[in-house]
């Protein structure tokens, strides 16, 4: 039976840990993180006027972002980054977002032979999309593509330490409630039990704000790139 890549232990530990190139770039803008939730508290319930501070608002955490060369994105590297970023943005949720998605087109683009991307990163996080234009260069959209798997790959694993499986749950629940299944009511017992000494506060904005931050490139995924990927 397939069990989790990751220990409570090593979640603990992550979360104490500042080594991560982007956890040490957050550091260093303790005055940037400030303004930022200062500006957001009086408009916190205008959800259009939010939107559009964090969008005008990111750009110095964008830019300090893309300075930075190439790093890795592991279960544990998430759960470090998350830690400083549910401090450094608090009560600010469509900046948690922002950044999910900011972070997975800065990872897409390291390494990358074409700078058509990294040059154009601020365009690409603003409209929460890839430029058909940019998708043109198959090479180079392959690449990011890639990219953003690995790191989705990354909470996918984090989800699976949460729930104890990869199994579709909606049908499990059918065949153990709805077909009365014997094995499959035991199992779908199991992983409850699982589920309750696992789940918390934490992991679950980790799954929810990055799944999040990322669903708007995955709809922008050319359809020739994503049959490429799935072959992989």
């Amino acid at each position: 039976m397939e069990v989790p890549t990751i220990t409570k232990e090593q979640i603990e530990a992550a979360k104490q840990d500042t080594s991560h190139q982007i956890v040490q770039v957050m550091l260093s803008m303790p005055d940037y993180f400030q303004k930022l939730r200062e500006g957001y508290k009086p408009i916190t319930d205008n959800n259009q006027e939010a939107q559009r501070f964090v969008k005008e608002q990111f750009s110095p955490l964008v830019n300090a972002l893309n300075q930075l060369d190439d790093f890795s994105v592991s279960p544990l590297d998430i759960i470090s980054i998350w830690s400083r970023a549910e401090q450094d943005l608090e009560g600010i949720g469509y900046a948690r977002y922002e950044l999910a998605g900011t972070i997975g087109v800065v990872y897409g683009t390291r390494g990358s032979q074409s700078e058509s991307f990294r040059n154009r990163i601020v365009e690409i996080i603003n409209k929460n999309a890839i430029p058909k234009d940019l998708a043109k260069d198959e090479q180079a959209a392959l690449y990011f593509f890639r990219r953003l798997k690995a790191l989705s790959g990354s909470i996918d694993e984090i989800t699976f330490y949460i729930h104890g499986t990869r199994e579709d749950m909606g049908d499990l629940a059918t065949k153990a409630f709805g077909d009365k299944d014997e094995k499959a009511k035991k199992r779908w017992d199991e992983l409850q039990k699982w589920s309750k000494e696992h789940q918390d506060d934490f992991l679950g904005s980790v799954c929810e704000n990055w799944g999040n931050g990322l669903l708007s490139y995955s709809f922008s995924m050319p359809n020739d790139i994503r049959a490429k990927l799935k072959r992989k």
